[in-house]
Parts: structure tokens; C-alpha cells; sequence
């Protein structure tokens, strides 16, 4: 058995950590229990996420810290997981190398002066700010954070009980730290969150760097301000790159989803008591480059087997609903090895769509297995097309190009 150990650095997250011993009875009460689900909403597991990590964790009475009993051989939560750094994004580099015109504007003179810029540094267990201001920007360009191996679902969340207007992330790195053998299921029931969950009237996320979580960016915005994301670069991410499934207005520009089981989702709970998207609203991806990566899933409970080869499998380009608002897709590239576990028809592409200079590779056999648009969409089987414009995107973002 083996006794981990995590103590806040700083009063700020002394007080994150007194807010997160409350948050997480909250969120769970806020969000309406349900047992784990397939990709396809039928129960797999028969258990809750929540409860099922319980007898894993003991909070201690020591103001800003967690004990974690490790049975099952997970990682130790202080050893942080190597994962690149973008010497664009840094806190010694230029921050419109990596974050563009949004990361600038983040970061501007005026938002400093009015202290409305919080810097965030070194190795962070969790930071979750439950009601944030308006205007303000967490500058997380020099701080690594941390995800699972206990109840540590969400190692950043912004403004999830309180949204503020105008919020940006900028930077940071989010690391999961549980086995990268656990397959789909395993990792629904026990870890199941996300990377960075926002909730804004009107947020930034750019220059963030996310690895091996259960989903990527959530978003939960307030429209009509919705989310951007750009210049995000993202691996592992062993379910949704971006979930968006309280579908709101997202842009997501310049960005590197390199490893998703599945890229978008925007397909609500039954429990979130959906309403179809207004006529105007998007979910825009303009110049992302977005690959399938199959991942361990258990083949035995596959709809489709044969697409679980090596007990590997991925989801589709777009977990969809009639709920889901207008997807548009314009000068990207999208890499897929295999067909989806879950059958043919999730590797559709959404019809209620625009697609304007998209190229689609397909490295499975025979014809792309889902539904294409009439125009729009051109297929081919050349992986170097993926492999420049993956290098080139690494390198203009200030990564190893073999990263």
C-alpha cells in the first residue's frame, strides 16, 4: 500500500484547497449522478463514478491536504509526468508566439493594471477558482497541473458556480497521472472529468497544454459570448478532445489535437434537460488539425470487434445529437486509422454542417467507413500530408518537432 501525500504551495491554494474538500459534494450534486456510460449512452459499469473512487481516498484534517491510499498501484500524484513545454509559452518567451492576438489581449497592459491578471507557477495538485470576476485572466504559462489518481476530476476548473465575463486561460500544463493502460471503460468509471472545465460569458482558453485525461476542454459557457480556444495542443485524451455538451458558441482556431478517442462531442445528457441550439449558433474548428487515436478499449464489449484490433479502439470525428448546433470545419486536416468501435455510423459527419477545405485521411481499408458531405471533404491516404502539418504546427508553436 502505498500513502501519497499532497500539500498546497501557497495561501491562494490553501484556500483552493478548502474550497475543493466542499467542491467536489457539490459537483457531484450539481451534475446528477448516473452510472458510467458508453459512447453510445448504455450502461456499462452499473457503478457512479464518485462513489466508485470513495474507498480510495481519506481526507486529511491538515488544512490544504489530501491523502490518497494507492491499492492499485498508481502513480505517485507528487511525481509530475515530463510533458513538453513550449518555449513560445513560457514564462520567459514571447506570449503571442504561442497565444496569438487572444493571449495578447489576456495579457494586456490594461488587465495588469487593473489586477486582473493571476499568475499561477510551479507544481499545482488541482486550481479551481469557483466564481470568477469579470475580466479576469489566469496566467498559467509557468504552472504544471495535475490530474487523478484519486477523486481529482477536474485538476482545473473555472467559474463553474459563478462565470465571469471576458475569462481567460492562458497557458498551463495539465497532466493525468493514472496508467495509460487503463482502457475506455476503466477510465469512465474511475477518473472520469476533464482536463480544463469552463464555464464563461465569454472565455479564452489559448496556449494550454493537455495530456492523458479523460476528456480535454469542456466547455459550458454562456452564450451569446460562448468559448475560444486556439493554439491548445493536446495527447491522450482517452475520451473527448473537446466536450461540448452543454452546446454553446465555441471557435476553436490553430490548434493541435494530436490523439483524441473522440474529437468533438456535442450530445447532451438526458438529465440536462436539452433544448435544440439557436439558428445562428457554431461550433467553428478553423485551421485544427484533429487525429483518432486508437486507444485501449475492452474488445469483449465492443459493438463492432473487428474495429478493436490489439484490444485498441477509438470513437468517431463527432459524438453528435439533434441538439448539437452548426458545425462548421475549414482548413483543417483529419487523421483516422481505424473505424469507430461503436460501429460505421459514428464516423459520419454531421450534415447540419460547412466544410470548406477539409482534408480527411483515412489510413483503414476500403473506402472511409461514414458518411461524407457532397462537397467540401477531400479523402486521401497520404499520411505525410499529417505528419508536415503536424510538424510544422509543433514548430511555429515553439515544441520539438518530434515531440
Amino acid at each position: 500500500m502505498v500513502i501519497t501525500l499532497l500539500v498546497s504551495f501557497s495561501p491562494e491554494l490553501h484556500r483552493s484547497r478548502l474550497e475543493h474538500l466542499g467542491i467536489h459534494a457539490d459537483l457531484m450534486r450539481s451534475r446528477p449522478e448516473r452510472a458510467a456510460t458508453s459512447e453510445e449512452g448504455s450502461p456499462i459499469l452499473g457503478i457512479k463514478p464518485a462513489r466508485a473512487l470513495l474507498p480510495l481516498v481519506l481526507v486529511a484534517a491538515t488544512v490544504g491536504a489530501v491523502v490518497a491510499l494507492d491499492p492499485a498501484g498508481w502513480r505517485d500524484p507528487t511525481a509530475m509526468p515530463k510533458i513538453e513545454v513550449s518555449t513560445a509559452s513560457n514564462n520567459g518567451g514571447t506570449p503571442g508566439a504561442a497565444t496569438g492576438t487572444a493571449g495578447e489581449a489576456c495579457l494586456s497592459e490594461d488587465r495588469a493594471a487593473q489586477a486582473k491578471v493571476h499568475r499561477v507557477t510551479g507544481a499545482v495538485p488541482t486550481f479551481r477558482v469557483n466564481a470568477v470576476p469579470d475580466g479576469q485572466t489566469y496566467d498559467l504559462r509557468g504552472a504544471h497541473i495535475v490530474g487523478y489518481p484519486a477523486a481529482n476530476h477536474y485538476p482545473l476548473m473555472m467559474g463553474k458556480y459563478g462565470p465571469g465575463r471576458g475569462t481567460c486561460v492562458v497557458g498551463g500544463r495539465v497532466a493525468g497521472l493514472q496508467p495509460r493502460h487503463l482502457n475506455w471503460h476503466q477510465m469512465k468509471g474511475r477518473v472520469d472529468g476533464d482536463g480544463l472545465n469552463i464555464k464563461a460569458r465569454g472565455g479564452v482558453v489559448t496556449g494550454t497544454r493537455i495530456d492523458n485525461v479523460e476528456d480535454g476542454i469542456a466547455t459550458t459557457g454562456i452564450d451569446p459570448g460562448g468559448i475560444s480556444i486556439s493554439d491548445v495542443y493536446m495527447t491522450y485524451i482517452r475520451d473527448d478532445c473537446i466536450e461540448n455538451d452543454w452546446v454553446v458558441n465555441v471557435t476553436v482556431r490553430d490548434s493541435l489535437l494530436d490523439g483524441c478517442y473522440t474529437a468533438i462531442s456535442q450530445r447532451p445528457d438526458p438529465e440536462m434537460n436539452p433544448r435544440l441550439a439557436p439558428p445562428d449558433e457554431r461550433f467553428t474548428l478553423d485551421d485544427v488539425l484533429v487525429r483518432l487515436q486508437p486507444m485501449p478499449y475492452d474488445r469483449a464489449r465492443s459493438r463492432c470487434p473487428a474495429n478493436v484490433a490489439g484490444n485498441l479502439g477509438n470513437g468517431g470525428f463527432f459524438k453528435w445529437s439533434p441538439w448539437a448546433n452548426r458545425l462548421v470545419v475549414r482548413n483543417s486536416v483529419l487523421l483516422a486509422e481505424r473505424a469507430s468501435v461503436n460501429c460505421r455510423r459514428v464516423m459520419d459527419f454531421p450534415t447540419n454542417a460547412e466544410y470548406h477545405n477539409v482534408t480527411l485521411i483515412w489510413l483503414g481499408p476500403g473506402d472511409y467507413p461514414g458518411r461524407l458531405p457532397s462537397s467540401g471533404v477531400t479523402v486521401t491516404r497520404n499520411r505525410q500530408l499529417w505528419d508536415r502539418a503536424r510538424a510544422d504546427w509543433l514548430t511555429r508553436h515553439g515544441y520539438p518537432a518530434t515531440s
